[in-house]
């Protein structure tokens, strides 16, 4: 396991002395004044009646969790999805992709993401843990860009590292069957030649599948069981899947052909041990929260129904790009099956940050530039009667421009 890891993690993990030895020493005694919260006499949570007015859980949400989450939600999560080992509560995926970052990157290792690259990937990964980001081509002839990952792992890298976000953000792409059917064999193959490959999966967007004959989960169960070479890294939680952004409550995971219970144990205490250092816990009230959302019997009819009406208006984007063929003399939709946005590739000529702005000051249109000569576009965010004068607005400035 530690040919995965980065030095610094390899060194780290939770206090076995001090505090937490202390503490959980004290557990259960008569008389523990070794806790850090205060409390009733009755030995309830003292909390202000204003605030738990607001709160329709037990006063218990206001205490601290652990710093690996509440076990009763780790176990939720990973019966949901049908996984080996718990997960590592995390405050969101972003801050579950830094916990990742500090597992298995150090200045200067290579981080290979398909391009257009979301732009917090190059602010956490190329910034903060100061990697090299190598963006490769996402899709080629409208398919996954396996070519480009065989090519990627056939060089003289001894550990690869990639980082999957699939549905992806910015384009909105997320593989198809034949995509995954022809990815397997390419990342066996080299598993096989001795090759140390570790594979961050951002899954934020996952189950928002809108084409056909997509690739119905996660890749973390088959990567998860593939090769002991490979070391799937998953992050997914509460915030797209369920509707929940503000909640910031999401899951690191990590599975291994081979994996036992012990490694497991390892990378659950280093990355316990990493949320510790960094933000101690992750709030005890957001994991009540969503604890009880997924224990409510609804809640999955609920989920379906949001997806339905984001579909709804990926399927209007979809009509009026075929309503409309004279789009492409100024703009080229990218691939997109699934998730949240869309990407347009502008025409030769066009500055995509002065077609921005201008969208905004003439015609009150906030769009997104992902990468030169690019347009994204968020259709969750927006009615489906918005669209078609969203996509007009954008031709109308394109073309006078």
């Amino acid at each position: 396991m530690e040919e995965f890891l980065s030095p610094r993690a390899r060194d780290w993990s939770l206090p076995r002395t001090g505090f937490m030895l202390q503490g959980a020493e004290a557990a259960g005694s008569e008389l523990n004044s070794s806790i850090g919260v205060a409390l009733k006499d009755d030995g309830s949570p003292l909390v202000l009646p204003s605030l738990a007015a607001l709160n329709n859980l037990p006063d218990e949400a206001l205490l601290y969790s652990g710093s690996a989450g509440e076990k009763s939600l780790r176990e939720a999560w990973c019966r949901l999805k049908k996984q080996s080992f718990l997960p590592v509560v995390t405050a969101g995926l972003t801050h579950g992709l830094n916990l990742a970052g500090h597992l298995i990157l150090n200045p200067g290792d290579t981080l290979h993401i398909p391009s257009p690259v979301y732009e917090n990937y190059n602010h956490m990964f190329g910034g903060y843990f100061q990697a090299r980001i190598a963006p490769f081509p996402l899709t080629r002839e409208g398919r996954l860009n396996r070519e480009g990952i065989a090519e990627i792992l056939a060089g003289n890298e001894p550990l690869v590292r990639f980082l999957f976000n699939f549905p992806q953000n910015p384009t909105g792409y997320a593989p198809t069957e034949s995509d995954v059917e022809a990815l397997i064999p390419i990342l066996m193959s080299a598993a096989e030649r001795g090759k140390k490959i570790v594979i961050i999966l951002d899954d934020a967007y996952l189950g928002l599948n809108h084409g056909q004959n997509l690739y119905p989960d996660s890749l973390f169960p088959v990567l998860a069981e593939l090769h002991g070479n490979i070391l799937a890294v998953k992050l997914d939680g509460a915030t797209k899947e369920y509707c929940a952004w503000g909640l910031r409550i999401g899951f690191i995971s990590f599975g291994r052909k081979g994996m036992d219970g012990q490694e497991h144990a390892l990378l659950e205490d280093k990355t316990a041990s990493l949320v510790r250092s960094g933000i101690s816990n992750v709030s005890r009230m957001a994991q009540e929260m969503f604890l009880k959302v997924l224990n409510d019997p609804g809640a999955d009819e609920e989920k379906e129904s949001a997806r339905a009406l984001i579909k709804s208006r990926y399927d209007r984007i979809r009509e009026e790009l075929v309503a409309h063929p004279e789009y492409e003399n100024q703009f080229r939709a990218l691939p997109f099956n699934a998730g949240y946005f869309f990407c347009v590739q502008l025409r030769d000529g066009l500055d995509a940050h002065t077609i921005r702005k201008t969208l905004r000051r003439d015609f009150s249109t906030g769009v997104m530039v992902p990468d030169e000569g690019m347009i994204r576009m968020a259709y969750s965010s927006l009615a489906a009667d918005k669209i078609p004068l969203l996509l007009e607005n954008l031709y109308r400035v394109c073309r006078e421009s």
